[in-house]
């Protein structure tokens, strides 16, 4: 079997060699930070590449024998192809192919409902994706190949729930404060910061490790409960903040050349390209805020880790994905001895997380900037993966440490308010939605979308600038029903290719 490489990505991170091995991203220990190829020993490559903290792919060719990682958030998606004897492993940067004139129906339906495709699948029908947390093996000689997880998005055995938590909580973060000041050193730290809980986290270890340069920005309306938070909490620590009012001007800018631009280069055939942030960064700009070398630290996705999407519900997978999202899930754990919601929490964070939010990264490399996540760095995941899932319903372990280690020694103890909190029993509202004809749960959702309270980010603006553009087109046929911003958004963009 022949093998071909298209390898390309260059902008703030970049693929290095080093001999047989290939890397791009950064990986962290502490405060020893990283970036190049030649920073890992070759002897031990496989092993580090499956036990890193960091976001990366790599690729080892070793005689007949290659390995090409991506890391547990699928930050760097890599591809592959067959042709016959023939290999192609690509980032689909450089070497972009051209969109298909046939969409594999599976996986535009699923594009339409959790805004990416699913499992390998990629909208290009020869195209398959390496997920989060995978490995593939090729041996060019036999030609056999195979994909292996080789992280998972659970633990099998959960620990009790016990005071020391909160202990073990402390050290990884000083741990990781001393990682994002090595990762930010002479460098603006730049945090999004919402009225929740993770960017917040973000911030307290930036305050923890004593960085000297930190910028904090918040969009949507200026009344929100979001704007309110964060404001509250950068005045309380002292840190500069910019408030960016979302309205119909900031909104114009979707669809501009520069828009265009960054969509064209951040879908990979699998995903929705984020654009929320795109707006902020825009504005950010203008105020000529973005001059000197950034690193962005959003807080990307500690809520999940936490326990937010668990209810306190006896679920089946399959079934509860579909009630969901209104998408069949294809690509789910077998094992009967995995619990069913690690099952979900493996089918989320492989798919809708890795690919749509994780995937919001490229706004600020296209801004100019470098990045982190370190919610997403194994150690953080596993932490909270090992606790029995009673322990995180309504996310208590993970914010009885976060307010007892920071919020509440640092004054910034404010709790987001009960409609923005996520619950862990069926309300009342689940059950109105079962029971409620279809039309009646289209009006109320009609009305509510444009509410402080359900759209502190003003998306709805948006919605409606878009929706008007379609209707004006009369290349588009899809009456009024659906009130998602990136349901709508999903369905332009496939009927605009």
């Amino acid at each position: 079997m022949t093998l071909e490489l298209q390898l390309d990505y260059e902008r703030q991170y970049h693929w290095t060699q080093h001999g047989p091995f290939m890397f791009v991203g950064y990986t962290v220990t502490e405060d020893v930070v990283r970036r190049h190829a030649a920073d890992f020993p070759l002897m031990f490559v496989s092993m580090q590449m499956e036990m890193s903290q960091g976001c990366y792919a790599a690729v080892l060719l070793d005689g007949h024998e290659l390995n090409c990682w991506t890391d547990a958030a699928g930050s760097f998606p890599l591809f592959y192809k067959v042709e016959g004897d023939h290999l192609m492993v690509s980032d689909f940067e450089g070497t972009l192919p051209s969109f298909p004139s046939v969409i594999a129906e599976s996986a535009k339906d699923a594009f339409l409902k959790i805004y990416c495709t699913e499992g390998t699948d990629t909208l290009l029908p020869d195209w398959k994706a390496i997920p989060a947390g995978h490995r593939l093996d090729a041996n060019l000689q036999t030609g056999e190949i195979s994909l292996q997880r080789y992280f998972h998005h659970f633990e099998l055995k959960k620990d009790a729930y016990e005071v020391q938590f909160t202990d073990r909580c402390r050290w990884l973060f000083q741990d990781m404060s001393l990682s994002i000041g090595a990762f930010c050193k002479d460098k603006l730290a730049l945090v999004p910061l919402s009225g929740g809980y993770d960017s917040r986290l973000i911030l307290s270890l930036l305050i923890q490790c004593e960085h000297p340069d930190i910028l904090c920005y918040t969009y949507g309306r200026t009344d929100s409960h979001e704007m309110e938070i964060a404001s509250a909490v950068a005045e309380k620590l002292g840190v500069r903040h910019e408030r960016i009012l979302y309205d119909q001007e900031v909104f114009s800018m979707y669809g501009s050349e520069d828009w265009k631009q960054y969509e064209q280069h951040n879908h990979h055939f699998q995903s929705l390209p984020h654009e929320q942030d795109y707006f902020a960064m825009r504005i950010l700009k203008e105020r000529g805020l973005l001059g000197r070398p950034f690193v962005a630290i959003p807080g990307y996705c500690g809520d999940i880790a936490g326990g937010s999407y668990l209810k306190d519900l006896d679920i089946e997978p399959r079934d509860y994905i579909e009630q969901l999202t209104g998408y069949t899930a294809k690509h789910l754990l077998k094992e009967e001895h995995v619990a069913a919601w690690d099952i979900y929490q493996q089918w989320l964070c492989e798919n809708r997380l890795s690919k749509f939010i994780v995937n919001g990264v490229r706004v600020f490399e296209h801004f100019g900037g470098e990045w982190m996540l370190p919610l997403w760095h194994d150690t953080f995941l596993h932490l909270f993966y090992n606790i029995d899932h009673r322990n995180r319903l309504g996310q208590k372990a993970y914010l009885e440490a976060l307010f007892s280690i920071y919020f509440e020694p640092l004054d910034i103890a404010f709790r987001k308010p009960s409609n923005d909190t996520p619950t862990i029993s069926k309300t009342w509202k689940d059950t109105l939605k079962e029971t409620l004809p279809g039309q009646w749960v289209a009006a109320i959702q009609k009305i509510n979308r444009k509410s402080k309270a359900a759209d502190p980010s003003n998306l709805h603006v948006l919605y409606e600038i878009i929706y008007e553009q379609m209707q004006q087109s009369g290349r588009y046929d899809m009456p009024e029903k659906d009130y998602n911003i990136n349901f709508l958004r999903a369905y332009q963009w496939l009927c605009s290719k």
